[in-house]
C-alpha cells in the first residue's frame, strides 16, 4: 500500500494459509475493511467464515467462559517486557545449572548471540554461544538532534510558555543508546547470522553443496564438483576430509613414511563406493594443521594450512561405512572441540567394528595386496584391463 509505505502480504506455513490458522483459532479479529476503496485479501470471505466459526464454538478471544478473559493474560517478568536489568541471573543460573530448558528463540543478534524466552516463565535472556565469536552485524548512527527535534516539534508557539518536556519513553532512551555510534558490519557477518538462524530457528544442519565426487585424494579426503557453480569456474571443485575419523596413512615413499596396515583398502573402499557419484556434502567445521597431522601437508615457511571437515552422503554418511568396516578410527575430541554432527553413530560403528574384529582392530596381519603396475606393462595388457579400472 503505497499511501502508508507497507507492503502487504500472506504468510504460508507448509500448504497452511497461517491467516486462516489464527482466525479460525479465535485469536485475533478479522480486520473490518468499511467503505474505504482498497485492495482486499483474496482470502477475505475465508478468514470472516473462519472467525464466526471460532466464535460460535467460543475459541480464543471469542470464549464465554467465566473468567477465561482474565485468565489468559501472562503475567511476564520485567526482563521480558524490555528491563533485563531485573533478570536474576546468577539465581537463574544456580537454580537450573547443569538442566536443560525449553525456550523462544526470539532474535538472531549475530552468528554467535541471539535472544531467547525461557519457559514456561518468560525470562527474557542473551545466549552466548560458547566457543566462538561470529562477526558483528555493524550499527547505524543514531540521529540524537532529530529525536530532540521531533520531540519538541509541537512546541513552536512562542506566545505560549514552555512546559517541560516529558521523559524520553524506554523505546526512545533504547534507541539512541542502542545506534549511539555507528560501526560497520565485519565481512561475512550476514552470512554468519543467516547460518545461526538457520541453525537454531529450523534445527537441522544447513546443506552447503551437491556434487560429483572426482578425485579420491587419500583415505579420508575426496574432491567434490559443487553443482552450484558454472562450468568453467576456476573454483568448481572443493576438498572435504571427513570430519572426526582417521584413517591409516597410505605413507609417502618420498618421505620414507611406511605404508601403515589397511591403508590401501580403506582408500580403495571409499574409492569404490563414492568415484563418479551424486553426493550431498554437510560441512561442519575448519580447522589449522600443522606437519603433524598430516603427510600431505607442506613443509618450509608456511607449514600450516586450514582443513574443511564435513560429512559426505549417499545414502547412510560414508564415513560411518569406513569406520564400521574397520578401515578408520573415531578421533576423541576434546570437550571445546568441533566434532561430526554425527559422533554418535560413529562410536556406536567403531564400537561394533572392535565386538566383529573387522580391520584394523583385528589382532592378525592384514592380508597381503597384489598390485598390478600397468604404467610397465604392454600396450596391450592395459587395454585388458581398461574396463575394470571404474
Amino acid at each position: 500500500m503505497a499511501s502508508i509505505n507497507r507492503d502487504i502480504g500472506t504468510v504460508f506455513l507448509g500448504n497452511k494459509n497461517v491467516a486462516m490458522l489464527v482466525a479460525g483459532g479465535g485469536w485475533a479479529k478479522v480486520r473490518e475493511q468499511g467503505q474505504q476503496k482498497r485492495e482486499v485479501s483474496p482470502y477475505l470471505a475465508e478468514l470472516l467464515r473462519l472467525e464466526e466459526q471460532a466464535k460460535q464454538k467460543g475459541l480464543g478471544r471469542w470464549s464465554k467462559a467465566p473468567g477465561a478473559a482474565e485468565a489468559s493474560i501472562r503475567n511476564l517478568p520485567l526482563s521480558a517486557i524490555g528491563d533485563p536489568s531485573n533478570l536474576d541471573a546468577m539465581g537463574l543460573l544456580a537454580e537450573n545449572k547443569g538442566r536443560p530448558m525449553e525456550g523462544i528463540v526470539e532474535q538472531v543478534r549475530d552468528g554467535s548471540t541471539f535472544r531467547v524466552y525461557l519457559l514456561p516463565r518468560f525470562q527474557f535472556v542473551q545466549i552466548f554461544v560458547v566457543g566462538i565469536q561470529s562477526p558483528e552485524m555493524g550499527r547505524r548512527a543514531a540521529l540524537e538532534a532529530a529525536i530532540e527535534t521531533e520531540l519538541t516539534a509541537d512546541d513552536t508557539n512562542e506566545d505560549v510558555p514552555g512546559e517541560p518536556r516529558a521523559p524520553l519513553t524506554s523505546a526512545q532512551r533504547l534507541a539512541v543508546s542502542a545506534f549511539a555510534a555507528e560501526t560497520a558490519a565485519d565481512p561475512f557477518a550476514h552470512d554468519a547470522k543467516f547460518f545461526t538462524e538457520m541453525r537454531v530457528l529450523n534445527r537441522h544442519v544447513r546443506i552447503v553443496l551437491e556434487g560429483k565426487v572426482v578425485e579420491v585424494v587419500s583415505e579420508d579426503c575426496v574432491i567434490v564438483a559443487d553443482d552450484s557453480i558454472p562450468y568453467g569456474s576456476p573454483l568448481p571443485e572443493r576438498r572435504v576430509n571427513l570430519s572426526s575419523i582417521r584413517c591409516p596413512n597410505i605413507g609417502n615413499p618420498r618421505r620414507y613414511e611406511k605404508l601403515a596396515p589397511y591403508a590401501r583398502e580403506a582408500k580403495e573402499f571409499l574409492r569404490t563406493r563414492l568415484i563418479g557419484r551424486q553426493v550431498t556434502v554437510q560441512m561442519e567445521y575448519s580447522r589449522k594443521v600443522g606437519p603433524a597431522d598430516g603427510s600431505t601437508v607442506p613443509s618450509g615457511p608456511a607449514d600450516s594450512r586450514v582443513m574443511d571437515f564435513g560429512t559426505v552422503f549417499l545414502v547412510p554418511p560414508v564415513k560411518v561405512e569406513v569406520v564400521g568396516r574397520g578401515f578408520g578410527t573415531v578421533i576423541r575430541h576434546r570437550d571445546f572441540e568441533e566434532r561430526s554432527n554425527y559422533y554418535d553413530a560413529l562410536l556406536a560403528a567403531e564400537s561394533r567394528a572392535i565386538s566383529g574384529r573387522k580391520g584394523i582392530h583385528y589382532a592378525k596381519d592384514p592380508p597381503v595386496m597384489h598390485i598390478t603396475d600397468l604404467t610397465i606393462a604392454s600396450a596391450k595388457k592395459a587395454k585388458d584391463f581398461l574396463p575394470f579400472l571404474h
